[in-house]
């Protein structure tokens, strides 16, 4: 009986920790609408210019993806690996979002009331 209410606990524990990342946007987006697609698009925006640049500075990137295990040819454009960097930065981006909406909404809200 005691092993059946450990076992009760732990999936509960386990449904509780595994929110889909979908879910926590949808969530995010329905409690803060444009300000939080905006502060997503910000996010974004500086995620991609950033891989762009680095790629194009010439860091070397090639350890990473090799790293992660993705293939890329050698011959693809700078503009396709920083892509393939961005791609790697969404949890980063979804947690930086989800940080900052909650501070940045009200602001937006009363600032530009018929916006946000």
């Amino acid at each position: 009986d005691d092993d059946d209410d450990d076992d009760e606990k732990k999936k509960k524990r386990e449904a509780e920790v595994k929110v889909p990342t979908g879910l926590k946007l949808k969530e995010m987006f329905a409690k803060y609408g444009r300000s939080a697609i905006l502060v997503y698009a910000c996010a974004s925006t500086v995620a991609f210019t950033t891989c762009y640049i680095a790629v194009d500075m010439g860091v070397d990137v090639q350890s990473v993806i090799d790293w992660i295990g993705m293939e890329i040819p050698h011959s693809a454009g700078h503009f396709i690996v920083a892509y393939a960097l961005y791609k790697l930065t969404l949890p980063v981006r979804i947690a930086l979002a989800a940080a900052i909406t909650p501070g940045v909404a009200p602001y937006l809200r009363a600032k530009y009331p018929r916006i946000f």
